[in-house]
């Protein structure tokens, strides 16, 4: 937690630090707070408190000490799902089954990837399909200007 506040990472919640100093009766802020001696950090660091994502499924127990690393690494830290249009945040545990067999959205999104292929291909066909009309439109122009020409000269 100290190392939290020093750096100012999450976990850090201004309402735990409204208090006042027992002695001098200052408002206690993360800047205020001194850093503790070395033997009452090492004692603090080797408490085991519960992980961070214990109320996800985490059982671990860790050494405070290791908490950073062990919350870095964690497979119940949340995720967000990958497929477009899910908001659901799953443990990391979990996310590959999530997306491969629950995921609402898993289909769809393997629709549209398939949709947007398919139009494209059509997108193609009807740009080359419009430069073949317009190479016949002209075609068309150049054929009605000889028989003009051959009309006249029959004049």
């Amino acid at each position: 937690m100290a190392y939290r506040m020093e750096n100012g990472e999450q976990g850090y919640d201004d309402r735990v630090l409204k208090v006042e100093c027992p002695e001098c009766r200052e408002r206690l802020t993360a800047e205020t707070l001194k850093d503790p001696p070395r033997f009452l950090k090492n004692t603090l660091s080797e408490l085991k408190i519960k992980c961070d994502y214990n109320e996800r499924g985490c059982p671990g127990y860790v050494q405070l000490g290791n908490l950073q690393s062990h919350v870095e690494r964690c497979d119940f830290a949340p995720v967000a799902c990958g497929h477009e249009g899910c908001e659901m945040m799953v443990n990391k545990k979990d996310k590959v089954a999530h997306e491969r067999e629950l995921c609402l959205f898993r289909m769809n999104s393997q629709v549209w990837k398939a949709i947007k292929a398919s139009q494209d291909e059509i997108k193609l066909k009807i740009l080359k399909m419009y430069r073949n009309v317009t190479d016949c439109q002209t075609e068309i122009k150049v054929h009605i200007k000889e028989v003009e020409i051959k009309q006249d000269d029959m004049k």
